[in-house]
C-alpha cells in the first residue's frame, strides 16, 4: 500500500513509518521524499545497495582471511630455526598479500563510493522538496520555476546530517536581503521565490499573474512558441512553451495537464 504523502497525525500510519514523516509546521506532516519523486525506485536502490554493502563486506572478510594465513606463513618460516639465517620468502606468497590487500582496499573504496552517491542523491530529494513546499507556499508552478531556483540556491551541509540553503546571486555571491526589517542580513528562499513575481517572464510560473513585461509572451502576440493542440506534459518540450502556455491558459490548467506518456520500448 503506498504511503500518504501528508498526515494530519502521525496516528494515520504504524509507528515504524512514523520517522518518515516530518512536521510542516501547520500541524501537519509530510512524507520526507519529494512528491514526484518514484518511491519505488529509490526503495530498490536502497535494496541494492545493501546487497553491494553485504557482499563486499564478505569480499573484506574472505580477503582479511588470506592476508592473515599468509602472514602467518611468512612468520612461520622467518622464525623456523632461531640459530639459521631466515629463510628467502617465496617471491609468489609476498606478491599475494599484496595482491589480496590492493583488493581489499579497492573494494572498500567502492563502497565508500557507492554510499556517498546514495546520500548525495537522498539530499538532493530533500533539498528539492523543500523547495518545492517553497514555490507551492508563493502560489507558484514547481515545474517552471524549480530549475531557476534551484540555480540560486547552494546547499551547505551541516554535521548533524541536515543543511542549510545559502541564496546566492546572479555571479555566485551570498545575497542579501532586500527587505527592510532585513538589511544586510542573507536573503532567504522566501523572500528570494517572492522577487520572481515581479520578473517579466517568470512571473508567468505564479498562479494568478499576468505578466506584461517587455520579456513576456501575451496569449494574443505573435510568436508564441506553443505547440497545437497541446494534450499532456509530454507536448510542452522547454521552459518557454511551458511559460507560453500558463500565459494563455493559466497556471491552474497547467497543473492539470496529464504527465507524459510513458513510450513503450521495442518488444
Amino acid at each position: 500500500m503506498a504511503l500518504k504523502r501528508l498526515l494530519a497525525s502521525l496516528d494515520e500510519v504504524a509507528e515504524s513509518l512514523r520517522d518518515h514523516y516530518k512536521a510542516t509546521g501547520d500541524g501537519q506532516f509530510r512524507l520526507d521524499a519529494e512528491p514526484d519523486t518514484d518511491v519505488g525506485s529509490l526503495v530498490e536502490s536502497l535494496k541494492d545497495f545493501k546487497i553491494k554493502t553485504k557482499q563486499g563486506t564478505e569480499k573484506l572478510t574472505s580477503a582479511n582471511t588470506r592476508i592473515e594465513v599468509l602472514e602467518a606463513q611468512i612468520e612461520a618460516l622467518k622464525t623456523k630455526d632461531p640459530t639459521k639465517p631466515p629463510p628467502k620468502v617465496d617471491p609468489s606468497i609476498e606478491a599475494a598479500v599484496k595482491d589480496a590487500t590492493v583488493t581489499m582496499q579497492s573494494e572498500l573504496d567502492q563502497v565508500a563510493t557507492e554510499n556517498k552517491t546514495l546520500k548525495l542523491s537522498m539530499r538532493d530529494l530533500r533539498v528539492r522538496d523543500d523547495l518545492k513546499g517553497f514555490i507551492t507556499k508563493s502560489d507558484g508552478v514547481p515545474e517552471i520555476l524549480m530549475p531557476e531556483i534551484r540555480r540560486r540556491v547552494k546547499v551547505n551541509d551541516r554535521d548533524d546530517g541536515g543543511f542549510d540553503l545559502e541564496v546566492l546571486d546572479d555571479n555566485g555571491k551570498p545575497e542579501f536581503s532586500k527587505r527592510q526589517d532585513r538589511v544586510g542580513q542573507p536573503m532567504d528562499v522566501g523572500e528570494l521565490i517572492e522577487g520572481y513575481k515581479k520578473h517579466d517572464i517568470w512571473s508567468r510560473g505564479f498562479n494568478g499573474t499576468n505578466s506584461s513585461g517587455s520579456g513576456a509572451g501575451g496569449s494574443s502576440g505573435g510568436g508564441s512558441s506553443l505547440p497545437a493542440n497541446v494534450r499532456s506534459h509530454g507536448d510542452l518540450k522547454t521552459a518557454e512553451q511551458k511559460a507560453d502556455f500558463i500565459d494563455q491558459h493559466g497556471a491552474k490548467a497547467f497543473r492539470e495537464l496529464p504527465p507524459a506518456p510513458v513510450t513503450a520500448g521495442p518488444k
